[in-house]
């Protein structure tokens, strides 16, 4: 019995190997026919909108650092940090620095 279960798997297994395809499924009549081309398929447009987004979203970081380096560059305080002789951590414990969300909103409405 197990001779014949034997036989019979190589048997299917050698129409599996031998077997061909029932259904046409070339892209044209010839073997060298071009494939269409589906333009929406090949774009993908949803991620040329998130990156277009993206660097949108760096330029303004950029331009407000940008803008906060020149201001304090050019204001009168820089120019006193530079000339002070104490550093600024010995005159006793810093400012709480603001949250990101206020300094943040601070800076979009300039």
């Amino acid at each position: 019995e197990q001779r014949v279960v034997r036989e019979t798997q190589q048997q299917h297994a050698t129409r599996v190997r031998h077997s061909r395809p029932v259904v046409e499924a070339s892209w044209g009549v010839e073997a060298s026919a071009a494939r269409p081309f589906y333009s929406h398929i090949d774009t993908n447009a949803k991620r040329a909108q998130r990156d277009a987004e993206r660097a949108e979203s760096i330029g303004l970081e950029n331009r407000l650092l940008l803008e906060r380096m020149s201001r304090a560059m050019t204001s009168k305080q820089a120019s006193v940090l530079e000339t002070r002789l104490v550093p600024s951590f010995a005159k006793g414990a810093p400012k709480a620095l603001p949250s990101r969300a206020s300094r943040r909103r601070r800076e979009l409405t300039l």
